[in-house]
């Protein structure tokens, strides 16, 4: 009781505005450090981590820019509605509203306990008269300043099925200039060639400050996360996986379209454990790779 009472009370003193009309409001779990920013045109995560290691987001989030009326491509104008929007103790929505067409997007984020990662979903509301083909909105997009000395190392676990690769839990250095896409899906048979799909998430950690995030996807359909590093930051998107495009989704009045609700947190000290168990084939007599299972993958969310 305690501790709901101090983390209620932080909530409450974190949220502020900032100049220009901006509103700050600031998340916390025991493991979680979450600062989200509304502006006029766009909401954005400014911090995520835990806490002094927090990570600094450079970058809005890109909400749609346009939509499809008739076969006909219309441009979205978003404004903050800060009279529609909400802040309570777990819950955060950032309401942005379009005139014409009218649409209502709703930018929320969601601690669902004290402990463990914090979860964001993206609702986009047709208030229109007419039907409202949208485009693809990722659930969450990133742009972390990194400088270009220091040391990335990312996480993430193959799925099961069929035969295991030589690998199977990956903890890989992410060099600038460095790409990856993970994919998922609700039946996992890579073709000839592919890569294997993974389970929905993956970790980055700065191996020599011990600071890092992780984000996860909450959705068995078809998904992807990417992370590219560049030369002063690493950047990427998790959410739909648009390929083969166009993707399109058609709203009829009334209707809403929910993203793909993800989690995201600060790496907590069971990872830092974990990291340091082998993950190749290099134990006496293994004929297998070393591999995390999904309960234990689970745990380093708490």
């Amino acid at each position: 009781m305690l501790i709901r009472w101090l983390w209620t009370l932080e909530i409450a003193a974190a949220v502020g505005h900032c100049g220009f009309g901006q509103t700050t409001v600031v998340l916390r779990t025991e493991q979680t450090y979450l600062e989200v920013r509304a502006a006029e045109t766009s909401p954005q995560v400014g911090n995520l981590g835990s806490g002094a290691n927090s990570w600094r987001n450079e970058e809005s989030d890109r909400l749609l820019g346009s939509v499809v009326i008739d076969g006909r491509s219309v441009p979205v104008r978003w404004n903050f509605n800060a009279n529609a929007s909400r802040i309570e103790n777990r819950d955060v929505a950032f309401v942005y509203d379009a005139a014409s067409p009218k649409l209502r997007l709703i930018w929320e984020w969601r601690a669902r306990a004290a402990i463990g990662p914090i979860e964001h979903t993206i609702h986009i509301e047709n208030l229109a008269q007419t039907d409202i083909w949208i485009p693809m909105q990722d659930s969450f997009g990133f742009r972390f300043g990194v400088d270009p000395n220091v040391r990335l190392e990312q996480f993430y676990v193959e799925k099961g099925a069929d035969k295991p690769s030589a690998v199977g839990t990956h903890r890989d250095v992410l060099l600038v200039g460095g790409k990856w896409t993970g994919r998922s899906s609700t039946y996992a048979h890579p073709g000839p060639g592919e890569p294997r799909e993974i389970i929905p998430f993956f970790a980055i950690e700065n191996a020599g400050a011990g600071s890092g995030w992780y984000a996860g996807v909450e959705f068995s359909g078809r998904t992807r996360l990417s992370v590219e590093r560049g030369v002063d930051s690493i950047h990427g998107a998790v959410g739909l996986n648009s390929d083969p495009g166009p993707f399109r989704s058609r709203l009829k009045p009334g209707e809403t379209f929910d993203t793909p609700t993800v989690f995201c947190g600060g790496l907590h000290r069971w990872y830092r454990r974990f990291r340091e168990r082998p993950t190749s084939m290099g134990a006496a007599g293994a004929d297998k790779p070393s591999c995390l299972g999904e309960s234990e993958l689970s745990a380093a969310c708490e």
